[in-house]
Formats: C-alpha cells, structure tokens, sequence
C-alpha cells in the first residue's frame, strides 16, 4: 500500500503538470506519459480564438485604407491618361487650324451653337483625334485679331473628371482636365473659319481659355 503523503505528492504533480511527462517503459525505450493534459486544450483554444478575433478587427480597420488607396490609384491613373489625351488634341487641333485644315472627319456631336461649318469640322477633327474621350471633349477656338499669317490661334480642350471605380467620386465632382495650344498662322482660310466655343462640361467654364 502507497504511503499517503506520496499519493499527495502524484496527484499535486498530476494536476499542475501541462504536458507529457517522459518515462523508461518495461522495454527500456523512452515513452511519454501524458498527465493532467485538460488544462491545457482549453487555453491553447482560448489562445486562437483572441487571436483570430484580434485578426478580424484589423483586416476591418485596414481593408477600407487598403481599398481607397488602390482604387484611387486606378482612377488617377484614368485621369492622367485623359490628361494626356486632351494635350495630345489640343496641340493637334491647333497645328490643324494653322495651315486651314478642318475636313476629314466623321459626324460628331457638338454641344452648344457654332455657326461656321469649318469651326464645327475643326472641333469634329479634335474629338476623334482626343481618344478614348470623343465626344465628351468640348473644344473652343480663338482666332487671332486679324486673321492672317503669322499671328496666333488658340484651340482649347476639355473634359469632365469621372470616377471609374466611385471610390474617388468625391475628389472629382465638378473638376475637369484642361489643355490650351496656341501656334501660328501658316495658311488663312478662304472660307467661313471663325472663333467659336461648345458649351462647356458640367462645372467648367472657359475663362481659363482667353
């Protein structure tokens, strides 16, 4: 029969023991001997489930920074494409204008009252040249005072900033890109060319262009 203070001593280790305990089995080889093992499942299920809470709450805090920012750089990127894009037609529709060219294009859509049919070319001209804008580009032209070689035309571009993704909309309500060439008159039209402006886009306005 045990002695009792022994069996006190084997119960106290069994309860404060966390892990396998190693021992000679009758073969001689090291076995392991698992006592007092309820302890510790528990804390270790505890120990996951505040890190997986603590995970969930910062993928929360970082997803709506982490979304603003690439989607933000989705869109400028658009913009600055369209910026691009509207230099590029301006500096095209004033190289035109200077030696009178104003046929060769398709029908196009043109916001507002122009009267002269060779302005109305000129501004068609630029808006298939202003790709993948077009038709949202609004162009206005100013002839020099007076018209003749050697003076300056102006031929000014365009358009509304738009969001692709609507995380960035706010950032570009009623802002537009803009684009001004001014070059030299090599060739005056013998026709009814004259200066001439599309009602501009939806916060814009044409007080930039003089």
């Amino acid at each position: 029969m045990a002695h009792p203070r022994r069996r006190l001593r084997e119960r106290d280790f069994r309860e404060d023991f966390s892990g396998p305990l190693p021992y000679a089995g009758a073969s001689g080889r090291s076995d392991t001997l698992c006592m007092g093992s309820r302890r510790a499942p528990r804390a270790a299920v505890a120990r996951r489930r505040d890190q997986r809470g603590a995970s969930a709450v910062e993928f929360a805090i970082v997803l709506p920074v982490v979304a603003l920012l690439l989607f933000g750089i989705i869109d400028f990127g658009i913009v600055l494409n369209n910026q691009n894009s509207v230099r590029s037609a301006a500096r095209e529709g004033a190289r035109l204008a200077s030696v009178a060219t104003f046929t060769g294009a398709s029908e196009c859509t043109i916001v507002g009252s122009v009267s002269s049919s060779e302005t109305r070319g000129l501004m068609c001209l630029v808006k298939e040249r202003n790709h993948p804008i077009g038709d949202a580009a609004r162009v206005k032209v100013i002839l020099p005072s007076p018209y003749r070689s050697g003076e300056g035309l102006t031929v000014c571009v365009q358009t509304k900033m738009s969001s692709i993704t609507g995380f960035t909309a706010p950032f570009f309500t009623d802002k537009t890109v803009t684009a001004k060439t001014t070059m030299r008159v090599e060739r005056v039209s013998s026709g009814t060319f004259a200066s001439g402006a599309e009602d501009p886009p939806q916060g814009g306005s044409w007080s930039w262009c003089v």
